[in-house]
């Protein structure tokens, strides 16, 4: 599994202020699932990457 840092081109515009302006993590792994944590706390499931829009647009 491998740590994701998002850019703007990623994620909608309003999403990716709140990605930017939270202490969540995201990882991504072999098979495209994504995965969150907070700082280094444990890692939740997400699903795609849409899934991790829903996830930081619900906040």
């Amino acid at each position: 599994m491998r740590k994701v840092e998002f850019t703007p081109d990623q994620l909608e515009k309003e999403v990716f202020e709140t990605y930017s302006n939270s202490d969540y993590n995201f990882f991504v792994d072999e098979n495209g699932m994504y995965y969150g944590s907070i700082g280094n706390g444990k890692e939740f499931q997400l699903g795609s990457l849409k899934d991790v829009e829903l996830f930081l647009m619900e906040g």
